[in-house]
């Protein structure tokens, strides 16, 4: 039931060699996309979307972009996600650390009768279950239309090296409020 816990075990999972260390705010990004994802589930209008900001190494995309959209299935598997970052590795990276929690042999015998990761949807930037719910990785400025999500993770929307750059920065917000953001579906329920 807890995001956080279940956070806990999945770290285990992608990294048994690694001492997993709790921090204040693991636990608090965790409580608050549990509260989000749960609402959303009840299909409670929004009051609110969710920017996080903290420092690298701190495990936004772990929390964020690898282990939440496992979690969410498991309560609601029919939930779609987009995910965008300025780089297709990351996207590629983080999309393949979530695929191996599902596939991983804990998951499966604890979940895995929940839903299954469907055959013929199922490359690195975009996989589906079999109940609806799918997983979509796109760089940022890439096309998104025809494209929907309950829930768009925006991990890294610009390269840090091009961030003082106020054309690239007004590109990423365009692509942001003009493209992504009405992919958002429902727009006032989704986050």
């Amino acid at each position: 039931e807890s995001y956080h816990e279940f956070f806990k075990w999945a770290f285990n999972i992608l990294f048994p060699n690694e001492e997993y260390k709790d921090c204040f705010h693991i636990e608090y990004l965790c409580n608050l996309y549990q509260e989000e994802v749960e609402r959303i589930i009840r299909k409670e209008p929004k009051t609110k979307d969710i920017i996080v900001n903290i420092p690298p190494r701190t495990s936004k995309s772990l929390i964020t972009s690898v282990c939440l959209i496992p979690w969410v299935w498991i309560k609601d598997p029919t939930i779609p996600f987009i995910t965008v970052s300025f780089d297709e590795e990351l996207t590629n990276v983080n999309s393949t650390l979530s695929k191996d929690i599902i596939m991983s042999d804990e998951f499966q015998l604890l979940f895995g009768g929940r839903f299954q990761i469907r055959k013929d949807v199922n490359n690195k930037g975009l996989w589906q279950n079999n109940k609806g719910g799918f997983r979509l990785s796109k760089t940022t400025g890439s096309n998104i239309t025809g494209h929907k999500g309950a829930i768009i993770i925006v991990d890294d929307p610009q390269n840090p090296k091009t961030s003082s750059s106020d054309v690239k920065r007004a590109d990423t917000i365009d692509y942001y409020t003009r493209s992504l953001y009405n992919r958002l579906t429902p727009v006032n329920i989704g986050v």
